[in-house]
């Protein structure tokens, strides 16, 4: 994922790191900086440990020949499946400016390496073949999946009794004994050190209803820079564009396996089996083939700099206001640099998670120009002396004159949880999001009736008068529901959606500090789309809050839980939100509410959900089931389904739900009341 390279560079220096475990590209934009003469930030670190893809040693060059080398660099290759890193060998600096690119060494102890060919038979040296994998470290298989370990998991011929893991990777033996990596067997590919599965993408691009052929590849735009390219034909009487196609990835595939660009074809070339010849795919045009918008020129001398610097990083002659970074090609590590460069040539402190939310050039070089720089440090960078009441608002999908939907905050405080599920919601409506100010800007103890009352007032700045449509998802759902009280009980109409809320019995003590930690890594690892194995054990066997904060801050960056540029402060000011919110739930005494609501539970949720709340309403219930669990339900796929059963029970009809995209909805069932659907007075 995506992160600060100058952030990293500063946390090397300022806690003096000595070792660096990351794949090359990784690393690629921080030697970058660190050959640069006014850096000396890499001078504490002795070791960078290399592994995950190929290691490029012309990108590593300009460090090398430095002052600021100060390290060993080791070369290491190894799977998930053995445990470890299975070969490794230490480079010199004589060697990695001599080669283009570099052997990963020869098998560490307890590790044995076999390059066999297609029948299981020794490939002599020089010989391509397959690596296979023994030893101490090779795993027991796969969960669950009994097929797949009988096909990688299979029987040593050299070590009775033992097995061997078959990789599904390239190598050949030289003669100093040293192996060298080649490639992929198959059509799983490493890119920016994530393996991905060509056919899964695949498998998602033929689920548009106008795409009859696909096939996906990684094409190496320069030596160490991989980018994913999908290949479509069209069926007949459709059309599509390479704008749909990405928008289309991305609603369904994880950020780093939506393609950087797109190829239109009649045809596919076939070859004499009939079968798709990837050879004859044709080269991609990294250019504005891959944009659908209209060029225009740069205007002022902030869009000249940042066209500038878009069209070097991305080796383009022509890139216009108008144009999308990823669009023409981009991708995160990319994007890192830019903003190094950003930040270097314009001297404006820019994060990172800012560019990602710009549309354009144009919108990038307008908050530039206006220092709206965002990201997880929105309301910290406002005034002091602003009115508190317009810090929580975040406007998410705006459309002029449409019904506005309010989207209140999970325990966590801020709304980043709704991205995905505004941009689904479609065409007339407008979304906003409510978020929790800055410990700075409310007692650290607080009650939901005064939470509730500060989201009135700003609610009431942008709408006046109801109807309101109000949901929330975990604690937004409480919030939600007491919003939907104080509303009804001054006379307006009020449509409430629960998506899977929060059961407020059922909360930890306050007091509980290393479990309300746990709790706190555990909702963003969710909310990542990740699992965060720690212990709580683990956790109390440490003596202070500091102590504590920052394990589990290093445990959850490690499983890409936490965003890599969120530094220690940003973490602290997040925590005591989070707990300033566990208290105010703790506290809390729902009681019945007037009128009636939906409520939205995943599948895989937590069972008894619809038996709290039932008793909380005086009229109807409805009740939707989705697919997906607590966190993954506000995820793709689920995310679109979700998405539906919101419009339905805010009441849009089933036309308007098409016209937004989505399908009529799946209809709920009825816990209380008379009448079955999504609506609610």
């Amino acid at each position: 994922g995506p992160y600060d390279a100058q952030g990293l560079l500063d946390t090397i220096a300022t806690e003096g790191v000595t070792v660096v475990t990351c794949p090359p590209s990784f690393i690629h934009p921080i030697v970058d900086l660190a050959a640069q003469d006014d850096f000396v930030p890499l001078s504490s670190m002795r070791y960078l440990h290399l592994g995950g893809e190929p290691l490029i040693s012309r990108k590593f060059r300009a460090w090398l020949q430095s002052r600021n080398f100060h390290c060993t660099i080791t070369n290491c290759y190894g799977l998930t499946e053995t445990s470890d890193f299975s070969t490794a060998q230490v480079c010199t600096t004589e060697e990695l400016l001599a080669q283009e690119t570099v052997a990963v060494g020869t098998p560490r102890q307890n590790h044995r390496i076999h390059v066999l060919d297609r029948h299981g038979r020794l490939q002599p040296i020089g010989a391509p073949g397959e690596i296979y994998v023994g030893g101490e470290g090779v795993t027991r298989g796969f969960l669950n999946q009994s097929g797949l370990t009988a096909e990688r998991f299979v029987p040593d011929p050299f070590h009775p009794g033992q097995r061997l893991y078959r990789t599904g990777d390239l190598a050949k033996w030289q003669a100093d004994g040293r192996l060298t990596f080649l490639g992929r067997v198959d059509h799983q590919v490493k890119v920016r050190g994530l393996r991905i599965e060509l056919g899964e993408i695949e498998a998602i691009l033929r689920q548009h209803e106008a795409v009859r052929e696909v096939a996906a590849m990684a094409r190496e735009v320069a030596p160490g820079d991989k980018r994913l390219v999908g290949y479509v034909s069209v069926r007949g009487g459709r059309t599509v564009t390479t704008a749909e196609l990405r928008e289309f990835s991305q609603s369904r595939l994880p950020d780093f396996m939506v393609p950087s660009a797109f190829v239109i074809l009649e045809t596919m070339p076939l070859n004499a089996s009939g079968k798709i010849d990837r050879q004859r795919l044709p080269e991609v045009d990294w250019g504005r083939s891959q944009s659908s918008r209209e060029y225009v020129a740069p205007r002022t001398r902030i869009e000249e700099k940042l066209v500038q610097l878009h069209a070097e990083l991305l080796g383009l002659e022509k890139v216009g206001i108008n144009d999308n970074f990823f669009e023409l090609g981009g991708h995160s590590l990319l994007a890192v640099q830019l903003v190094s460069r950003v930040r270097k040539d314009l001297s404006v402190e820019f994060p990172l998670q800012s560019f990602f939310r710009a549309q354009n050039i144009a919108e990038l070089a307008r908050m530039l120009n206006e220092g709206r720089a965002s990201s997880l440090t929105d309301i910290r960078q406002v005034s002091r002396e602003a009115d508190v009441a317009e810090l929580v608002l975040v406007e998410m999908a705006v459309e002029a004159g449409a019904p506005r939907l309010f989207l209140v905050h999970p325990v966590g405080g801020h709304v980043n949880c709704y991205g995905r599920l505004a941009g689904h919601l479609g065409p007339g409506l407008s979304v906003y999001g409510l978020q929790s100010p800055d410990p700075e800007h409310l007692p650290r103890k607080v009650s939901i009736d005064e939470i509730t009352e500060l989201y009135l007032e700003t609610m009431r700045k942008v709408q006046p008068e109801g109807p309101y449509f109000v949901s929330g998802w975990s604690m937004g759902g409480v919030l939600a529901f007491e919003l939907a009280r104080k509303l009804r009980a001054d006379g307006h109409e009020v449509r409430l959606v629960l998506i899977d809320p929060t059961a407020p019995q059922a909360l930890p003590q306050t007091k509980d500090v290393p479990l309300l930690l746990w709790l706190f890594t555990q909702l963003f690892a969710g909310q990542a789309g990740q699992k965060l194995s720690v212990p709580l054990e683990e956790i109390r066997l440490l003596d202070t809050l500091e102590d504590q904060l920052n394990y589990l801050a290093l445990r959850a960056r490690m499983a890409k839980a936490f965003p890599a540029d969120l530094d220690k402060s940003e973490l602290e000011r997040l925590f005591m939100i989070f707990k300033r919110n566990i208290q105010a739930l703790e506290d809390y005494q729902p009681t019945p509410l007037p009128g009636g609501a939906t409520l939205v539970l995943p599948q895989e949720g937590e069972a008894g959900r619809e038996d709290v709340w039932r008793p909380l309403f005086e009229e109807r219930l409805c009740v939707s089931k989705i697919s997906g669990d607590h966190y993954s339900c506000l995820q793709p796929p689920h995310v679109a389904l979700l998405a539906r059963e919101l419009r339905g029970a805010l009441g849009f009809s089933a036309g308007e739900l098409a016209a937004a995209g989505l399908p009529a909805p799946g209809g709920g069932y009825q816990l209380a009341g008379q009448e079955q659907g999504g609506g609610n007075a």
